[in-house]
């Protein structure tokens, strides 16, 4: 015995094996792309006039554009079509279409966003496919919308002149089967009699196939393969229009009740260019015919006949496998099935002031009944010429769908209106939000004023650099301070920008950091240096040199371009929008984003720095005044940390509050203020004494100005005796001949005077000091 035979033809395998896989998108038809959708697109239903005559007034959906599935069936088409009338034309939105041959896949479609609505979908045939996909809770989920409002049940079909020609072809040369067949004539076991199988399984349809091509076949074992001439078929050959319409179903139903049937599949439905012209054309030359389809609507006066098989029954059904191979439990008829209305979860679930909260709403509300589906359907038949099929195939290339969907809304308007239709959405006002014109100016403003007095300070600076008072603070760490509050400072102008990129936002995050470790950097290394000298720590001049000296002025800004790099690798800064809905207006603020731990992370270090440094200038303060800057450091770290104790919260609470105005100008302030604070108290009075002429800073003395008092140089307590730095000669009348030589960093300077021990006018009893 021969095995079950599903064959698929070679031309069109892999397109059919796409679709079995619910992969890939199937092609609408010609003829549906061409007309259907393209009326569509090229007319108006109900005009504005309409409208406002029904006192409807479309809401401004801001181009929301809503995807429907469309199939080839007639049902699906007009209900489909009604509901994106409605949703273009009474409501406002865009409307796309997305064609396949089957709802097949559709609830993958759906998850992905491929589609958004399903207008009738068969749940319990996909039950199994879209499960997975009802139970997600995010906008990946499928919803169940409800009950479309009527149901479908495929089946095989003949022509009304069938029974008649039973008669006349066969019963009459039969008289004994007269009765039994006029008793089952739509009944299945009508297929038993050997004289009706015979009168289908001669059928010559060469003229019929003419130009068609045969997708996929079934034969069972007791057949033959079906041969379109009719010589040597010793089954009759049911016509179908796609194995992936209730898959394996009837091959089951072959199998299980032993019928002397093949099936062929010609492809799309009833209506489409492939199955619908060969019913179309045989019916139409009045030959014997047997078919199955998709429900068909019952109408008047009829064409078809459903031929009845046993009742269907969850029993029948429990060990359907969908299986092309004729593997399964079913025997009974085709179920009854209820068909759901499903879209995307991120649509039925859009909260009330979503653009799509009109259409969700409508769409939950909306249903079709039986009755005026099946005359929707019929409408079509009674306005064509011809039999019935060839009417669906005149609908196809008329696109009467659309006219006949049309004609149902605008016949409808007081259910679209009442029950239907509600344009309660109003469009926000957008806005995008933009530094204001003050806050620029505040930001400019701050930046300018650090800039310039940073300027004027390396200007100054390098105008006194010989000054004593500003040639022992040494000139390269105090110039590289400067340059890193200048860096600092101007990185504040990159606030002002209104919709920062990457480069940008890049720039913000890296400048200003690296502006503050270069400054804090060279301050601990000059701070370090006195520490050394004055606290007895080394006598090797050698590891007080400016090169050595810099390894200590790199550790901050290393450690800070280390946390830059690895930031920028894994998470680097970018520009977002940050959205804000309130009182019916939108607002995008156009930010940079960077992780907020990292930021905090940064913050720590450089504070760590400043303590640090806070640490070795108390350490050091005991050091001469001329080399002495505990106070100004003191005062400087002071500021830096009052400014983060106070910025870091202001800026957390204003970014929270999305007061993106006053966070652009405290952030501004915030980078600005401690550079300005910092060069205030780290060289402003230094560079006073220096312009004034000044150069002692205890008693204000000027340069070469006469007195009868002694020259006091402080009260530090280094004398000669205390560090080899310096160097003592006594002369033999008891004055003390003091000539100092102190090499600092980088310069050699001499103070040369004579001074008696035990001076009265001198400090302790003690003699002076040369302050250098």
């Amino acid at each position: 015995m021969r095995g079950v035979g599903f064959t698929l033809r070679p031309v069109l395998w892999v397109f059919t094996f796409v679709l079995l896989l619910h992969v890939t998108k199937a092609q609408c038809p010609q003829a549906f792309q061409t007309n259907l959708i393209q009326k569509f697109e090229q007319n108006v239903c109900i005009s504005p006039e309409t409208l406002k005559s029904l006192g409807i007034t479309p809401s401004n959906r801001e181009g929301k554009t809503i995807t429907f599935e469309l199939y080839t069936t007639p049902s699906t088409i007009m209900s489909s079509m009604i509901v994106a009338l409605i949703a273009r034309d009474v409501m406002g939105y865009n409307v796309k279409f997305n064609c396949y041959s089957s709802a097949l896949g559709g609830a993958a479609r759906l998850s992905s966003g491929e589609s958004d609505v399903i207008v009738e979908y068969p749940l319990d045939t996909f039950k199994t496919e879209a499960s997975p996909f009802l139970v997600l809770s995010n906008d990946q989920s499928v919803v169940d919308a409800g009950f479309a409002g009527y149901t479908e049940q495929s089946g095989v079909y003949v022509p009304v002149y069938m029974a008649p020609f039973y008669y006349k072809n066969v019963l009459a040369a039969t008289p004994r089967l007269a009765d039994m067949v006029g008793k089952s004539a739509a009944f299945w076991t009508t297929f038993q009699i050997p004289e009706i199988v015979s009168l289908y399984a001669s059928q010559n349809d060469t003229l019929f196939v003419a130009g068609l091509t045969m997708i996929a076949n079934f034969t069972p074992p007791w057949c033959t393969p079906w041969n379109v001439d009719g010589v040597g078929n010793n089954c009759l050959d049911v016509k179908a229009e796609d194995p992936t319409y209730d898959p394996g179903v009837l091959h089951q139903m072959i199998m299980n009740l032993k019928l002397n049937m093949t099936v062929s599949y010609w492809g799309t439905g009833l209506d489409g260019p492939g199955f619908g012209n060969y019913i179309a054309r045989k019916a139409s030359s009045i030959k014997p015919l047997v078919f199955k389809s998709v429900y068909l609507p019952e109408r008047s006066p009829p064409a078809w006949v459903r031929v009845g098989f046993k009742p269907y029954s969850q029993e029948c059904y429990v060990g359907n496998t969908n299986s092309l191979e004729g593997i399964g439990s079913v025997d009974c008829d085709y179920p009854i099935l209820s068909l759901r209305k499903m879209a995307r979860g991120s649509i039925i679930n859009s909260p009330p002031d979503s653009v799509l909260h009109d259409f969700a709403s409508f769409y939950k509300r909306f249903s079709i009944t039986q009755k005026q589906i099946d005359a929707l359907w019929n409408a079509v038949v009674s306005a064509t010429q011809g039999s019935g099929t060839n009417a669906m195939v005149d609908l196809q290339q008329q696109g009467r769908e659309y006219d006949l969907s049309c004609e149902f809304v605008r016949l409808n308007n007081y259910t679209v209106k009442q029950t239907w239709s509600r344009n309660e959405y109003q469009a926000p006002n957008r806005v995008e939000w933009k530094v204001s014109s003050s806050s620029k100016s505040a930001i400019y403003a701050i930046a300018a004023i650090a800039v310039i007095l940073e300027i004027l300070t390396v200007f100054l600076y390098l105008c006194h650099r010989e000054h004593p008072l500003v040639k022992s603070i040494s000139q390269t760490y105090s110039l590289l301070t400067t340059f890193g509050f200048l860096l600092l400072s101007l990185s504040a102008i990159l606030i002002a920008e209104n919709k920062p990129n990457a480069s940008i936002c890049t720039a913000r995050l890296w400048l200003p950091p690296i502006g503050a470790s270069i400054s804090l950097g060279a301050l601990m290394a000059k701070t370090r240096r006195i520490y050394l000298i004055f606290n007895k720590i080394t006598k090797n001049r050698a590891l007080l040199t400016d090169w050595n000296m810099l390894k200590t002025a790199v550790i901050p800004l290393a450690i800070i371009l280390l946390m830059l790099t690895i930031h920028e690798a894994v998470k680097p800064a970018s520009s977002e929008a940050i959205i804000v809905d309130e009182d019916n207006t939108v607002t995008t603020y156009h930010v940079c984003e960077f992780d907020e731990d990292f930021f905090y992370s940064l913050i720590c270090v450089l504070g760590v720095v400043v303590l640090w440094l806070t640490k070795i200038a108390y350490d050091s303060r005991e050091a001469p005044d001329q080399f002495n800057e505990a106070k100004e450091l003191g005062m400087a770290a002071y500021t830096m940390v009052l400014s983060v104790i106070t910025g870091v919260p202001l800026l957390s609470w204003l970014h929270s509050k999305n007061e993106f105005d006053a966070w652009s100008v405290v952030t501004a302030m915030f980078m600005c203020m401690p550079c300005i604070g910092m060069m205030v108290f780290l060289f402003g009075e230094r560079l006073l004494y220096a312009c004034r002429g000044i150069e002692d800073l205890k008693t204000g003395r000027t340069v070469g100005k006469k007195s009868s008092e002694k020259h006091t140089v402080g009260s530090g307590k280094l004398g000669s005796s205390d560090h080899k730095l310096f160097s003592k000669a006594a002369s033999s009348d008891g004055s003390t001949n003091t000539k100092v030589r102190v090499k600092t960093l980088n310069h050699d300077y001499d103070h040369s005077h004579t001074s008696r021990t035990n001076n009265p006018s001198s400090p302790n009893g003690t003699s002076p000091v040369p302050r250098v």
